[in-house]
């Protein structure tokens, strides 16, 4: 079953008895059949001669044991002397040889050949070869796997051969240096020459670098001359003549035989021609399978072209050897880089040769990597396993081949696992929690602590204070170089509350009041009260278990207030003696009443930019009102005509209230003020901004409220509104002003009020004298009117923001409303200083 050969037979001599003997080869025997390398083994040895028979070689027969396919038997004849014959069945086997390395050895049919000749190599190795490698530099092919190849040598040369062979037990490297010399076969070429060469010859000849001067001879073998030209290049030409005295035109002409068969003829050969009575020059190209040695012929003839074997009269021709070379490949130099040397656990590093002289095959090997080898120039590897792992390439040309290794260049780390704990979980507020990293593979960290202090921590392992009672959170993210990985423990720490004793305080919304006023108390006990005993002296409740409680007091006196703050841990009590101090209720008067029905009243305009309004559009109540716009000071403002006594009577509170209405004050610049007169100042007591207290368009009610405390109260107090707008058109109307004065103080606020009004409709249809059609309207707004002024036409959105203007010359009616979004709009038409309101609607 391992391919060895058996062999029976028998023997006989002047000296041996007729015998029985086997022997054998096993298939590994170098050289081939009829190599027995199992020694002569006997079976029976004849113990007398035969000298009455001579048959021999009856009944021989051997046959392998099926059972095992490793037995051999055998059968045939030996004596006993006489006429006696006797047959042995005998059975043998060989055991395997100790297997050793092999030994590299071989042989060849020839050593010297010519160009284009073959050898035959036999290998003679020992020692069970099971593999082959040669290499045969110059020849083809120059390389081989076969045991006993035949390679061919196109060029002439002197090579080495190598061979590597192999078995299970090593390998073993012969070579031979110089072993093959090839030269080229002898050719004979045609003469051609110049009979007479007295007044022209051949001077210089130069091809590449090669420079050779001559002088006058009909012809000259240069051939000891080489000429070297690289395969697969330009070679540059230039030819000189020399004259003896005239010049004269001469015919060049350059010959090379590439295919080394003795002529000039084949196409191609002819690599240069050129005429003329001086140098020539040019350049030809030499072909890529140039190789060796060969003849190139230069020739020059008198005044016509000439062929490579012609005699002529006038002239000369040389011949020159040419050795034709090719660029020797530099050995490459290895080298790569890869897009990561550290990396996870089952990461792919992508690796990049980086190998100078071009290399054209690549062998790689990646310990720890998978693939663990690679032939591709730029191979992706995957590392499963942390460690430190080695790179080797190996970058080969036709010039020879490079190693680069880089030690440990890959190191693989596993990614981090985030895992902690706590030397506790439950604690009190205040108390701190000392946490330990418990991650593999983590080389920093970084915790979040909700609920503690500090929040977060890049420490290792930190400590961290709770001071609120809750149920918190912690977070770990471990990081390494090559990645984090997070771990969440939900609601891991518990932080219990301790129980205080409280610390009674409170406070009141108000600590001076009229009769039957209401004061609410706030709770600001600490230490977290679960219970509250109030003791109000003179209120209404008398006593309160709520938190926050709100109390009456209906009749004056100054009055203590007690609060019993409580939990389960004990209570405390805060007492306020005189908290609460309480008042008669204040004597309140109306000092004056103007709706400006009749006529301005108490009150004067200050200029031209104060009108008295009678159209009742912008009136609160009736049709008047008073109308200030624009920004001239006091021409912008009306005030009372004459001074009222707030002092004698011992006022200390002054109230105003009054409704307005803002039309066309478009910007937050825009304003109107309320202002106080003390009887020798003018103070600015309310303002009143556009798009901050009020839109344009909608009523409100007003309520300034002027102290005692803050301002002097003279006899001759007044009060003024002014407006702070833009234009003319920019206008507040104001109606219905009341003016209160009271001898204490009421529990309002003191900074002006304002309030919406809603109850009335804003800016009805009161224009009859024109008609508006259609109406609701798409594109196009028609007004009729009898008027015969030009009409200034206003249009204003609900939020009282003007959104067109147009001026209609007398007889126009057609007004472009296109540009108008959908939705309600009010139409002012103003002829001479009246102004006429009409609702549209755009569609």
């Amino acid at each position: 079953g391992n391919g060895d050969i058996g062999i029976g037979y028998s023997v006989s001599g002047s000296s041996t008895y007729p015998s029985i003997r086997v022997a054998g080869q096993t298939a590994g025997a170098p050289g081939g059949l009829g190599v027995l390398d199992i020694a002569e083994t006997s079976v029976i040895e004849g113990s007398a001669s035969q000298t009455g028979v001579t048959r021999w070689g009856d009944y021989s027969m051997i046959s392998i044991d099926p059972n095992d396919d490793a037995t051999f038997w055998y059968t045939t004849e030996y004596s006993t002397g006489g006429w006696n014959w006797v047959t042995r069945i005998a059975s043998f086997s060989f055991s395997a040889p100790t297997p050793t390395p092999p030994v590299a050895n071989f042989t060849a049919d020839a050593t010297n050949i010519s160009t284009g000749g073959g050898v035959n190599f036999q290998d003679q190795s020992t020692g069970n070869p099971t593999s082959w490698s040669w290499s045969f530099p110059g020849g083809t092919p120059n390389s081989s796997t076969e045991q006993n190849p035949t390679v061919y040598y196109n060029t002439a040369g002197t090579y080495d051969v190598s061979l590597t062979v192999t078995n299970s037990e090593g390998n073993d490297t012969k070579t031979v240096t110089n072993y093959i010399t090839v030269e080229d076969a002898p050719i004979s070429y045609c003469s051609s020459q110049g009979n007479n060469w007295s007044y022209e010859w051949i001077s210089n000849v130069q091809f590449g670098s090669y420079s050779n001067s001559s002088g006058a001879v009909g012809y000259t073998d240069f051939t000891s001359e080489i000429v070297s030209m690289e395969s697969e290049s330009n070679v540059t030409v230039s030819l000189s003549p020399g004259f003896s005295g005239s010049t004269y035109t001469e015919y060049w002409k350059v010959w090379i035989d590439y295919n080394k068969n003795g002529d000039f003829t084949d196409e191609g050969e002819e690599v240069f021609s050129g005429n003329g009575n001086g140098s020539v020059s040019g350049s030809f190209s030499v072909p890529a399978g140039a190789t060796g040695t060969t003849r190139m012929r230069v020739s020059m003839k008198w005044n016509a072209w000439q062929t490579s074997c012609e005699t002529f009269s006038y002239g000369e021709v040389e011949d020159y050897t040419v050795e034709f070379t090719t660029s020797v490949p530099v050995a490459p130099v290895a080298d790569f880089s890869t897009n990561a040397t550290t990396v996870a656990e089952g990461a792919i590093v992508n690796f990049t040769d980086q190998s100078a002289n071009v290399p054209t095959s690549w062998a790689w090997t990646f310990n720890g990597g998978d693939p663990s080898s690679s032939t591709a120039q730029n191979p992706s590897v995957q590392y499963n396993n942390a460690g430190s792992y080695s790179v080797e390439l190996t970058a080969t040309n036709d010039g020879g081949s490079d190693m680069e290794t880089k030690t440990d260049y890959i190191t693989v780390m596993r990614l981090p696992v985030a895992d902690f704990t706590s030397d506790v979980t439950v604690i009190n507020e205040g108390e701190s929690v000392q946490f330990t990293d418990q991650s593999t593979d983590a080389t920093s960290w970084l915790w979040s602590f909700s609920g503690g202090s500090p929040s977060s921590s890049t420490t290792q392992n930190p400590s961290v204070t709770y001071n609120t009672a809750g149920t918190y959170t912690v977070e770990l993210t471990a990081t390494n170089t090559v990645g984090s990985d997070t771990e969440t423990k939900t609601a891991y720490i518990t932080v219990n509350h301790v129980v205080v004793v409280p610390v009674a305080d409170f406070s009141a919304s108000a600590t001076s009041i009229t009769e039957g006023s209401s004061v609410t108390f706030t709770d600001l006990s600490t230490n977290d009260p679960t219970a509250w005993s109030w003791t109000f002296a003179g209120g209404t409740p008398s006593s309160s278990t709520s938190q926050n409680p709100s109390v009456t007091y209906n009749t004056a006196g100054t009055y203590d207030v007690t609060l019993i703050a409580s939990n389960s841990a004990g209570s405390d009590t805060e007492t306020k003696t005189g908290y609460i101090t309480v008042t008669s209720a204040p004597s309140t008067v109306t000092l004056s009443f103007t709706d400006f029905e009749s006529g301005w009243g108490i009150w004067k305009d200050g200029g031209g930019d104060c009108k008295y309004y009678t159209r009742s559009t912008y009136a609160w109540s009736g049709s008047d009102a008073a109308d200030i716009q624009d920004n001239s000071g006091v021409a912008s403002s009306f005030y009372m005509t004459n001074g009222v006594d707030v002092h004698t009577p011992g006022y200390v509170e002054l109230k105003v209230e009054f409704y307005f209405v803002a039309v066309s004050m478009d910007n937050s610049n825009e304003d109107f003020w309320v202002q106080y007169y003390d009887g020798s100042s003018w103070y600015t007591v309310a303002d009143f901004d556009q798009g901050t207290d009020f839109d344009n368009g909608t009523f409100y009610v007003a309520t300034v409220t002027i102290l005692e405390s803050n301002l002097n109260f003279p006899t001759n107090m007044k009060l003024r509104f002014m407006c702070d707008a833009s234009g003319n058109r920019d206008d507040v109307y104001i109606d219905d002003i009341t003016v209160t004065a009271s001898t204490s103080v009421t529990n309002g606020p003191v900074r002006p009020i304002l309030v919406r009004e809603t109850g009335r409709k804003l800016l009805p249809d009161e224009a009859e004298e024109f008609t508006i059609y259609p109406n609701p309207a798409n594109n196009v707004l028609y007004i009729s009117s009898d008027e015969e002024e030009n009409l200034e036409v206003y249009i204003y959105n609900v939020s009282g923001q003007m959104v067109q203007y147009v001026t209609l010359p007398a007889g126009s009616e057609k007004i472009d409303i296109s540009k108008l979004d959908e939705g309600i709009y009010l139409i002012n038409i103003q002829v001479d200083d009246e102004v006429f309101t009409k609702k549209i609607i755009k569609r």
